[in-house]
């Protein structure tokens, strides 16, 4: 495949993926003229724990609680990371990983830890997809 034909192959890639993403055509040399993330009215919110869970997040140990959010901080970085990022990293550790515990959870975690000024964040906390945190 000759270099134009590459080229014009991505350019159609990309036109593609903007079409079914946001349902237009682009203008832009890539495909894409607009964010495919939708706005935030679009989408629901990261919404509460379960009764279930918050039983089981209520009989945590301190001590546990005290790793998770090390753990937490240990993925964040000084430059921003998406929460669902850090929350996954986090679960993905089979010590911290704890069964009847949604990822909900770790994210009011994280929140708690903006709260107490041990991560800066960008963006809307109640959405861990569409929001970032980083290192003070």
């Amino acid at each position: 495949m000759s270099a134009p034909q590459a080229r014009a192959l991505k350019t159609w890639c990309a036109r593609g993926a903007r079409w079914a993403l946001l349902g237009g055509p682009s203008t832009s040399p890539l495909g894409v003229t607009e964010s495919a993330v939708p706005e935030s009215h679009d989408i629901d919110p990261d919404g509460p724990l379960t009764p279930q869970e918050q039983a089981v997040a209520d009989a945590l140990t301190l001590d546990l609680l005290r790793r998770i959010d090390a753990a937490l901080l240990s993925h964040a970085r000084k430059s921003n990371r998406k929460i669902a990022m850090l929350v996954g990293l986090t679960m993905m550790d089979p010590s911290l990983r704890v069964p009847g515990l949604s990822d909900l959870f770790y994210a009011q975690r994280i929140r708690m830890l903006v709260d107490r000024g041990l991560l800066l964040a960008e963006g809307s906390l109640g959405y861990m997809r569409y929001s970032e945190v980083r290192l003070p």
